[in-house]
């Protein structure tokens, strides 16, 4: 009985590792295309989050010059001072940290859509253990200058 238990152990372990391995490809594999696609770093994006937080559900344009976020603005034209805003490449390394949480504390479930051309993390589902864990993050309408 004990092997039995053993053996099903590893079983388990051995498809998280694969899942966390195919989600951490996919983040590289993606955000590499995107470094390439954006060798300057300007450009500008939408951003839409749905979650228990400020700003839930609003469309936010978001504007990065030289890899730093510079002007976030909502749609009605307002500009937002608040700092908690990334740039895509922070999405990638948040979404890195994400999968981490998800494998070696299991408190966390992340699903990931990638756009095709340009490599960015265009649909970001989160599911956080515990109260008010889930998240919702959309980004479009990326222009490259």
């Amino acid at each position: 009985m004990k092997h039995l238990v053993l053996l099903f152990a590893l079983f388990l372990i051995s498809g998280c590792s694969s899942e966390l391995e195919n989600n951490v490809e996919k983040l590289v594999e993606n955000k590499n295309k995107w470094i390439k696609s954006v060798p300057n770093r300007n450009y500008s994006y939408t951003y839409r989050h749905k979650c228990y937080c400020s700003y839930n559900d609003e469309i936010i344009k978001i504007k990065v010059d030289d890899g730093s976020v510079v002007s976030v603005t909502l749609a009605n034209g307002e500009n937002i001072r608040d700092k908690r805003f990334k740039t895509i490449k922070q999405h990638f390394e948040n979404i890195l940290e994400i999968i981490k949480l998800e494998e070696w504390e299991g408190s966390a479930n992340i699903k990931i859509e990638y756009d095709k051309e340009l490599g960015f993390p265009s649909l970001i589902r989160i599911k956080r253990n515990g109260m008010h864990g889930f998240m919702l993050i959309n980004i479009s309408n990326v222009i490259i200058e």
